[in-house]
């Protein structure tokens, strides 16, 4: 049985995370308004990397396009971390769907952790390749970010697949009783 508590905390939180997933995509949407895509606004967005000569129109809708996936991928973990509040809010916190969205969540933190691995190298070819020769960049970085969201995600994945197998046993045990 699920505390008072608890499913107080998974109501808050399954409405925070409405929230978040509806404010994010019209945060992105105002953004894009206020700031069109321009040579400007990437030299503005990216300012570590050294844009000499406007990109081509289509290196930044590509660019746009890239980053964007990652909010995607945000939102789909939003999403899912919605459906396990909702299951935890109705006591429902040893399910196989618990579960499944645990694992979801570590799966698609392991996917932002890997896209922000090539976001940056990709964003830097096309921004730069219009600079003159020699000046044309690659970044490459590995921060305390992608390194935190690979182990959360992996820690996250291995926690669902425990709630998984934990889940299939309570549901085994119940049918002994």
């Amino acid at each position: 049985m699920q505390s008072a508590k608890s499913t107080f905390l998974a109501q808050v939180l399954f409405y925070i995370t409405s929230i978040f997933m509806f404010a994010l995509p019209v945060l992105i949407l105002f953004m894009v308004i206020q700031n069109p895509l321009s040579p400007e606004t990437a030299a503005m967005v990216f300012p570590d990397i050294n844009i000499l000569a406007p990109p081509p129109k289509l290196a930044l809708y590509a660019v746009f396009a890239f980053n964007l996936l990652g909010i995607c991928v945000l939102i789909w973990i939003l999403s899912q971390m919605r459906k396990l509040f909702d299951q935890y809010r109705k006591g429902n916190a040893l399910t196989l769907r618990a579960a499944g969205h645990i694992r979801q969540i570590g799966s698609g933190l392991l996917a932002l952790a890997i896209l922000r691995l090539f976001t940056l190298p990709i964003t830097s070819v096309l921004l730069t390749m219009s600079n003159p020769e020699n000046s044309r960049e690659l970044s490459v970085a590995l921060g305390d970010s992608e390194i935190g969201f690979l182990l959360a995600g992996g820690l996250i994945t291995l926690i669902g697949w425990a709630m998984h197998d934990a889940a299939h046993i309570a549901e085994e045990n119940k049918g002994f009783v």
